[in-house]
Parts: C-alpha cells; structure tokens; sequence
C-alpha cells in the first residue's frame, strides 16, 4: 500500500511489512552511506502527510519547494533506521530504481541520509495500487491483458538491467491517474 493513501497495515502480505530478522543494528553513523552529507529535509520539502507505512519505514507525500511538484519521500523509521542490513536494503532499492528509465517504473529523483537515517525522492504517483482497483470488482479482460502487459514490459526493462524485484503483487503496482501502471516497491530486489 505504499502510495495508496493507506498505511498497508490491513494488507500484510508483503515481504517489506515486517523487519527482517538478523539486522545488524549499528548507530545511523555506521551505516553503509556514513560518508554522506547529512540533508535536511524540511529545508527543501513541505511534508503534508504520510501515505504508507510498513514495519521498516514510511512514505511521505512532500512538496519540493524548489521545483513546486509533489514528491514521495520514503524513509526507514525507528530501529530499523540503525540498521546495516536495512540501510543496504534501502541502497539496494535507491540503486535498483535508479538503473531503470521505463514508463512502467516509479522514477527516483534522490537518495540521500537525513539526521535519522537514508531516504528516497521518489516520483509521486496520484491514483490508486492495483489492488484497490481489482477490490472494486473484476477488471474488463481487455483492460487486464493492456495492464499485464506494461508491467511485463517493465518487468523485461528491470531484467535486462539484472534487477530482480521480487515482489510483485498488486499493492506494488500503481495507476496513474490515466491508468497507466507503475511498479514500485523494489525494497526486496536483487541486483543480478
């Protein structure tokens, strides 16, 4: 439920929902990107609310003050923000999105450490997940088989770049407002 106006917390089918065991907890000054610039957030964004929540982190629905567009930013929250094995995780994600240039691909615009641990500057999507579509009834066949399509065709984009999601689920797809599909959530993937 990542961008879905939900916290997710009534869909915990996904792998992300929970902390995974074995994190090595370490102070936010140990993690993999402790050489980096610390980034005030509120100094360049306008928080208005937060959109998701799992077990590790939080997205956020922010304003960019600089280029007045609404951005998502995702975070890791609470210990998990102290965490070597989040933190990769979540450079993991950074990197993942970031070798992507696909319409079907949610874009990143930064990946950066806040005085509380990393976050990301993600391309706000306005709409629904394709699971709250497919919750107001069966789609039409030939409105399925286009969707399916463009998330196979970013799919294909992320394999050839040798990134794995490894997620993919309805939650993790969002719909524009004019319907066109977006795999998010590459939290959990592998890069080949």
């Amino acid at each position: 439920m990542t961008f879905a106006g939900g916290t997710g917390l009534d869909h915990p089918q996904s792998l992300g929902d929970d902390p995974t065991s074995g994190f090595e907890f370490a102070s936010t000054t140990d993690a993999v990107d402790e050489d980096m610039e610390i980034v005030d957030l509120e100094a360049r964004y306008t928080i208005e609310g937060v959109l998701g929540k799992g077990g590790m982190g939080e997205v956020l629905l922010a304003t960019d003050k600089r280029l007045h567009r609404k951005v998502a930013i995702k975070r890791i929250v609470g210990n998990a923000a102290g965490s070597r094995t989040a933190a990769r995780r979540f450079l993991t994600e950074a990197r993942s999105i970031a070798a992507l240039n696909h319409p079907n691909v949610i874009q990143i615009y930064e990946y950066g450490r806040a005085a509380d641990g990393p976050f990301l500057i993600m391309e706000y999507v306005e709409g629904k997940t394709l699971l709250e579509q497919s919750s107001a009834g069966p789609l039409p066949l030939d409105q399925a088989v286009d969707l399916i399509s463009q998330i196979c065709d970013g799919l294909s984009r992320a394999h050839e770049a040798g990134v794995v999601h490894r997620d993919i689920k309805p939650a993790n797809v969002l719909l524009t407002r004019d319907g066109l599909p977006k795999l998010t959530d590459f939290g959990i993937a592998k890069a080949e």
